[in-house]
């Protein structure tokens, strides 16, 4: 009888496949891996040295002798470090660097400023020129370019560039106002002839601005005039002209200005309006130049009640929310008087839920001086009916501004308390304001 065979062991062999299998796999991943390491420390030892010194970039750009980076901070360094100042290595590296990346504009003006520092404007310009056509809507190509106009004395060339910008970048006006006004050494020139030539009203606007900061008031008023009547932009640039004289202590040409700016925004305007402006609170409120400036704080609350008027439909109130130690005075009225003049003021008044004390006045002072000079009620009462309040007193020689302001001053201890509401309405003064006349 013949002997059973033993059967094979297929589960060796097939492990013994399997294990050969990995071991190549695994082989094959190692020497994969082992490649990629290569490949990043040959890299990651150019990248690595990019930020380090001389001698460390060389070392980059020698591995990696295309790379437009390398090329770029090599270049920088030979134009930047004065330790390596060498614009001829510079311009060489620059020029490495754009034959790699011709489409980088921002390697063109690198090579435009090795040009400058070596005198070579014409090149300089055509470096610059080919930044601006790679990215003809970014913000610094242009603003590079401008500069480099302004200071070869190319003025109109340079404005015409800076216009571009703007009409690209209103936001970015203030800073070329600027660099017109330092680089040039006649700014003033420059931009009013721009502003004059503008169709910007937002542009003339920011002229404005810029103008009335640098004191060239005249100058900032002339522009303003070519702007569109009756718009809202007029009126915002007009009241900061107003408000930058003020500060400056113009009064008459500020009065002057404000005639203007009220005119234009409403011809309608009678000289009873100008006499003091805004007296009862009926019309919108600027809080600007000769209008009044009303703001509450943690104590007071401050703002117009259109359900409560004694004149018209508008009222002022106050509304106390801190009632012991209240200092306040957030609510004033500028307004321009004849030196050494007598003066009457009236206003009307009422309350709610006050106390007959409440350390509540109305005074007037000079706004120039503060602690010179003073006129004050005195302490108003708490009547729940609109009554009328007058104060007289003489505006001493050399005032010509007033500043009337409502107030809250804080009492004896045992008396200190604020509660309730009041309210303000129709302000007059005898002679009117000199704006008036």
């Amino acid at each position: 009888m013949r002997a059973l065979s033993r059967p094979r062991s297929y589960h060796f062999e097939l492990s013994s496949r399997l294990s050969k299998l990995a071991w190549t796999v695994g082989m094959g991943s190692f020497i994969l891996w082992a490649m990629t390491c290569l490949t990043r420390d040959l890299d990651g030892r150019a990248a690595g040295t990019l930020d380090q010194d001389l001698e460390s970039l060389h070392e980059a750009v020698s591995l990696l002798p295309d790379d437009p980076e390398i090329h770029r901070r090599l270049g920088r360094l030979y134009l930047l470090d004065p330790l390596a100042l060498d614009p001829s290595r510079a311009l060489m590296h620059f020029r490495r660097a754009v034959e790699a990346s011709p489409f980088d504009h921002t390697l063109w003006i690198d090579v435009g400023r090795a040009y400058e520092q070596r005198d070579q404007s014409k090149q300089a310009e055509h470096a610059y020129r080919r930044a601006v056509a790679l990215a003809p809507h970014y913000f610094r190509p242009r603003w590079i370019y401008a500069n480099f106009l302004l200071r070869h004395g190319r003025l109109e060339e340079g404005v015409t560039e800076l216009e571009r910008l703007i009409t690209a970048n209103p936001d970015s006006m203030p800073h070329i106002f600027d660099l017109v006004w330092q680089a040039t050494g006649e700014g003033g020139r420059i931009l009013m002839t721009w502003g004059r030539r503008s169709t910007s009203d937002r542009a003339r606007a920011e002229l404005v601005r810029f103008l009335s900061g640098r004191g060239r008031y005249q100058d900032a008023l002339m522009v303003w005039r070519e702007m569109a009547r009756q718009t809202k932009v007029k009126l915002e640039s007009g009241l900061y002209l107003v408000s930058a004289l003020m500060s400056a202590h113009r009064w008459d040409q500020a009065a002057h200005v404000w005639r203007e700016v009220v005119l234009d925004h409403d011809p309608r305007v009678t000289v009873d309006d100008l006499g003091f402006w805004n007296r009862s609170f009926e019309r919108e409120r600027w809080g600007m130049g000769f209008d009044w400036h009303i703001e509450g704080d943690q104590g007071v609350e401050a703002g117009i009640d259109d359900a409560m008027s004694w004149d018209g439909e508008r009222s002022l109130r106050l509304r106390f929310r801190q009632h012991n130690g209240l200092h306040f005075e957030g609510v004033y009225h500028d307004v321009l008087v004849e030196p050494a003049s007598d003066v009457i003021l009236r206003f009307r008044y009422r309350t709610k839920e006050m106390l007959a004390r409440n350390g509540v006045m109305v005074e007037v002072i000079d706004p120039v001086h503060p602690g010179r000079w003073r006129a004050r009620t005195p302490p108003l009462g708490n009547p729940t009916e609109w009554t009328e309040e007058t104060l007289s007193f003489h505006a001493p020689p050399g005032t010509r501004i007033l500043r009337l302001r409502i107030v809250r001053r804080p009492m004896d201890i045992l008396h200190d308390y604020v509660a309730g509401e009041i309210w303000f309405d129709a302000f007059s003064l005898e002679p009117t304001s000199a704006i008036a006349r």
